[in-house]
């Protein structure tokens, strides 16, 4: 039986901002380069009021169990959700790990990245920017009322 060795490094990102729609910006909490599998994301939740629970518990309305492929995996309608996909869509790299940590132990979930879920929030974002951020730049009415 061989055992593949995993030469990788975690890069701490700060944050991201989309070359192209420099309104977009992300942090994922780390970049990860692997020699033999390429980038992802690492996103770490930790919950700590609710510290002596385990991940799956701890996450119950954020993850569910997929029995058919026996894995759990990441809610579409959910705030970690759009935060990954976001994440993903600006730095460009298509997978993370999602990290949830508790004293219980450690739940590592593999998600992907969703080009019709994406194209969907980037019209909203994008059309929020222009009609709502850009005017808001150019007259500084708030900035006014102050």
């Amino acid at each position: 039986m061989s055992s593949r060795h995993h030469d990788f490094t975690l890069i701490d990102s700060g944050l991201l901002v989309n070359e192209e729609f420099t309104f977009l910006g992300a942090s994922p909490d780390y970049i990860q380069f692997c020699k033999c599998c390429g980038m992802k994301l690492i996103e770490v939740k930790s919950i700590y009021s609710k510290k002596n629970l385990k991940p799956s518990i701890v996450a119950e309305d954020k993850i569910s169990y997929d029995s058919e492929r026996s894995k759990w995996t990441l809610k579409t309608e959910t705030s970690w959700y759009y935060q990954i996909q976001c994440q993903m869509a600006v730095t460009k790299v298509y997978n993370t790990d999602l990290v949830i940590y508790k004293n219980k132990g450690i739940l590592i979930l593999g998600v992907n990245f969703n080009q019709e879920f994406w194209s969907i929030v980037f019209t909203k974002l994008k059309d929020f920017y222009l009609k709502n951020m850009v005017p808001e730049i150019l007259s500084r009415t708030i900035e006014s009322q102050l």
